[in-house]
């Protein structure tokens, strides 16, 4: 991937949801990104992940500039500032 997940946030192509204040972008391993509408988990009139691009939906609402999407899990993961990487611990290692 590119472009971090954050860089896909007001973009033209995928409509209302790259602006939507219920919306999150997400990926995975393989480089494949999605745009999950959290309004899904409290009303079934909205798809989890809606195809894109989005032209109306009754629950957009404008996300606050810099805000959209931004709880903490869209970010890449990042090295700690030490440079110090952590590891997960294996089998081995579990009592």
């Amino acid at each position: 991937m590119d472009r971090s997940l954050q860089d896909l946030r007001a973009d033209p192509s995928v409509g209302l949801c790259s602006v939507c204040a219920h919306s999150r972008v997400t990926g995975n391993r393989r480089g494949s990104i999605f745009w999950l509408c959290r309004r899904s988990t409290d009303d079934a009139r909205f798809r989890r992940y809606p195809r894109l691009p989005v032209a109306r939906c009754p629950g957009f609402e404008p996300a606050a500039a810099g805000k959209a999407g931004d709880d903490g899990k869209d970010r890449e993961r990042q090295a700690p500032p030490d440079g110090s990487t952590t590891a997960k611990p294996n089998r081995e290692n579990r009592k």
